[in-house]
């Protein structure tokens, strides 16, 4: 059970089934943190880049709140978009909550039911042409040579309104961007 979306995303959480509440670092919490699948993910990708001679993603701990908050966001209203509850995608997000108006970055998000591994994430991020191009920079994703990262995943009920909804799974995204951050607005305080 895989679902995913690339790039920009369209429409709102109610749209989708999903509701408009905002995630906190509570929230984020409710929902298990899978370091393991972050690492996992994060090393599978790296292992790829390098063998197409593209440098390895480095984690930012800016991009990595960014990424958590937006996560946090979608397994709390079981919505699977870009667009958050604010109305930004990924790299808007990235420009306000960093206050970096020159940031380019891409954005990567799914959803998978289950307890899947780093590597199923992966793979799915992999079968994905969208999302193999984002991660790898390619085409209409270049960020020409980007290192800075931020991952997430946590685990959540499949997307409402899908055939998903309410099954066991998790979240993972992945930011990627030609810069790093710091946090000039925390997204959980908003």
């Amino acid at each position: 059970m895989l679902l995913v979306s690339c790039g920009g995303g369209s429409g709102d959480g109610a749209a989708n089934g999903g509701t408009s509440a905002k995630p906190t670092s509570e929230a984020a919490s409710e929902n298990a943190r899978l370091g393991s699948v972050e690492t996992d993910l994060l090393a599978l990708i790296n292992e790829e880049r390098q063998t197409v001679g593209k440098p390895v993603l480095v984690r930012d701990p800016g991009l990595d709140t960014i990424m958590l908050w937006k996560v946090a966001e979608m397994a709390s209203t079981h919505d699977l978009t870009h667009e958050d509850s604010n109305g930004r995608k990924g790299e808007e997000r990235v420009r306000y909550y960093g206050a970096k108006t020159t940031a380019r970055c891409s954005e990567i998000i799914q959803w998978w039911g289950g307890s899947p591994s780093g590597r199923v994430h992966y793979l799915g991020y992999f079968n994905s042409p969208p999302h193999h191009s984002a991660y790898l920079e390619e085409g209409l994703y270049n960020l020409g040579g980007a290192i800075n990262v931020g991952i997430a995943g946590l685990s959540g009920t499949g997307p409402a309104g899908s055939q998903y909804a309410g099954s066991n799974g998790s979240y993972t995204g992945l930011i990627i961007c030609d810069t790093g951050i710091t946090i000039a607005i925390n997204p959980f305080s908003e």
